[in-house]
């Protein structure tokens, strides 16, 4: 038990560590300066970042319906998406070197290039799943969580969408379960 206690410290500080190398560089552990970008204000909203293929850091802005860019030389670049109101969240980077995110409101994976260029925008067959964390899994195709879907998705770099349903009562089931009287 200690053992696995040092080793979750252990772990948790290299995760910081490399999160810090990620976000600010080398200075940060150097005790050098921070640069702290500041995103407040209706239209932000920052959620998921992600070091991208092009040496930027990019991120999901769900109330601003964008994602943002930090290039090298700390300029921030904002990229709005086509759909209004599409709630972006997860944001990575697939096979192809393009970003592939999540649009939880319109119920969509998008497809981005390095140039910020808008490649695809697929529609998720589970009306109303709102697509929330997205990652690159082993087989080279993008996985997605659904919130309120229920479901373990999987996409194909074609498009080719496949869910998967989690077992058990999710939370939106029970808080709508909740709101209309019914029991689980």
């Amino acid at each position: 038990m200690v053992l696995r206690r040092r080793s979750a410290t252990i772990v948790v500080a290299g995760l910081a560590a490399s999160l810090a190398m990620a976000l600010v560089g080398p200075a940060a552990l150097a005790g050098g300066q921070v640069e702290h970008f500041d995103l407040r204000g209706a239209a932000n909203r920052p959620y998921s970042i992600v070091n991208g293929p092009d040496g930027n850091l990019w991120f999901t802005q769900s109330d601003g319906n964008a994602i943002g860019r930090i290039t090298p030389d700390v300029t921030l670049k904002r990229l709005l998406l086509p759909t209004e109101g599409s709630k972006p969240y997860g944001i990575t980077v697939g096979p192809d070197d393009n970003l592939w995110f999540t649009e939880r409101l319109s119920n969509r994976i998008g497809v981005m290039d390095a140039s910020g260029t808008i490649l695809a925008e697929y529609d998720l067959p589970t009306q109303d799943a709102q697509p929330w964390d997205i990652t690159l899994g082993p087989d080279g195709n993008m996985c997605f969580t659904e919130l309120a879907g229920r479901n373990i998705g999987r996409i194909k770099p074609k498009g080719r969408i496949k869910e998967f349903p989690v077992p058990g009562v999710g939370l939106v089931d029970r808080l709508r379960d909740k709101l209309t009287n019914r029991s689980t």
